[in-house]
């Protein structure tokens, strides 16, 4: 039953209200653990978009980051990617990447536009 209701949500809302909607939850989220745990040092870092954050957003089990929800197994693929690879550093390398996730889809954007320019 819940699957269905989600699925039928899914068909008839819009991509930006759903990114909209899922952004405001992990924003509300991270203010309800900021204050209930009482972090208020920025101690936790991201890779993925390079910023310090008081905690991680814990959603069940996950782990995200505040600004495009990034879990722990995208910021273990990040960082091995920026420090193993020449895939940010070189020039004339291609990534395809069949379904990415949210979090590099963006990064991936960025990078090409700044190819671009």
């Amino acid at each position: 039953m819940y699957i269905k209701f989600v699925s039928i949500i899914k068909k008839y809302t819009p991509k930006g209200l759903r990114l909209f909607l899922r952004k405001l939850r992990r924003v509300v989220l991270y203010y309800i653990q900021v204050i209930i745990g009482f972090n208020f040092r920025k101690i936790y870092y991201c890779p993925v978009n390079k910023k310090k954050y008081r905690t991680f957003i814990k959603d069940g089990k996950l782990l995200l980051s505040l600004d495009l929800g990034a879990r722990e197994r995208h910021r273990f693929i990040w960082h091995y990617l920026n420090n193993q690879t020449t895939l940010f550093t070189a020039d004339g390398i291609k990534l395809l990447h069949i379904s990415p996730e949210f979090c590099f889809y963006q990064k991936f954007s960025e990078r090409e536009r700044e190819r671009e320019i």
